[in-house]
């Protein structure tokens, strides 16, 4: 009895001492993590769908990997659109640099050399003749309105006259589908950190980027939706019908109405003989309705 006592004692110590060590582990794993990674967070654009197509854009499902490189002027742009040596990067935009052609550029030019794209306090300090930017289109519906004839033209917009345009400064980026995520970071304290982690170990000796570690960034945005609205639910019908979480959601949005005058009041004659006051439930009156939208290519970071 003895003998089975100490093995036993024996064997919870072995226990207690390898739990321990797994604490120990655990602990020491965190802050290795902390004291090499820096977590950011930013406005991440999003997946959208219609009825043929697919907007918007994701990270890959582990997250997106790329080496920063921060895009100020037209030279850094070429630099890494040409060959550059250590990719994949992710391309660190100037707010006055994120305008439509320099983005279709990384999306038609960079291949598999662009990974990520991160804009930097977007739309609060555009500078020279850049003083607007809209990612909307120049005219509502401006693919799916009704056409004049033999036009591509609605009959109240067209977006090849600017005289005629009702949003002069759409850029479209909205309804274009990008290989890689795009983020915005309005901190500036996390701008400050990632301009300088660039400068500190990846603005020199550009050619030989690829002999030595620099600082690069992981972006997790995936985006389960793909290929169109009709797909996409039937996807979440057939496969996830049973969960809470669903491939895609529809988007929606709240009816906001206000009366032109002040509604009349009237006193009513309650149950207890008390006499209150309300808004006449007999009135009339006429509405006067009309679509208004508001939507933003990055998520709970503006409108437009």
């Amino acid at each position: 009895m003895e003998l089975h006592g100490t093995q036993v004692v024996k064997y919870v110590l072995f226990v207690c001492v390898l739990l321990a060590l797994l604490s120990t582990s655990a602990v020491c794993g965190k802050r290795l993590h902390e004291k090499i990674y820096e977590s950011f967070f930013g406005g991440s654009c999003f997946r959208r769908l219609n009825g043929t197509h697919q907007t918007g854009c994701s990270s890959a499902e582990s997250g997106s990997v790329g080496a920063l490189h921060y895009v100020d002027d037209n030279n850094q742009l070429e630099f890494l659109l040409n060959s550059p040596p250590a990719p994949p990067y992710a391309a660190i935009l100037k707010s006055d640099f994120f305008t439509r052609p320099n983005m279709m550029r990384l999306k038609n030019e960079g291949g598999r050399n662009i990974t990520a794209v991160i804009v930097l306090n977007a739309f609060n300090n555009y500078t020279g003749d850049t003083v607007s930017f809209s990612h909307e289109l120049k005219c509502p519906n401006q693919f799916s309105g009704i056409l004049k004839p033999n036009s591509v033209e609605t009959s109240t917009c067209s977006a090849m006259r600017p005289e005629d345009t009702w949003n002069p400064w759409g850029s479209g980026l909205l309804h274009e589908d990008f290989p890689f995520p795009i983020i915005i970071i309005p901190d500036n304290e996390t701008v400050v950190r990632l301009i300088e982690c660039f400068k500190r170990f990846n603005s020199f000796d550009y050619e030989n980027q690829h002999l030595r570690s620099l600082c690069a960034v992981e972006i997790k945005s995936f985006m389960s939706a793909a290929v169109s609205t009709e797909v996409c639910w039937r996807r979440s019908n057939y496969i996830n019908n049973l969960a809470q979480t669903r491939y895609c959601d529809p988007l929606e949005g709240k009816n906001i109405y206000a009366t032109l005058f002040p509604r009349k009041i009237v006193d009513v004659q309650e149950e207890d003989d008390k006499r209150a006051a309300q808004v006449d439930r007999n009135e009339k009156f006429i509405i006067v309705t009309t679509r208004m939208d508001t939507t933003g290519m990055f998520e709970g970071v503006y409108g437009e």
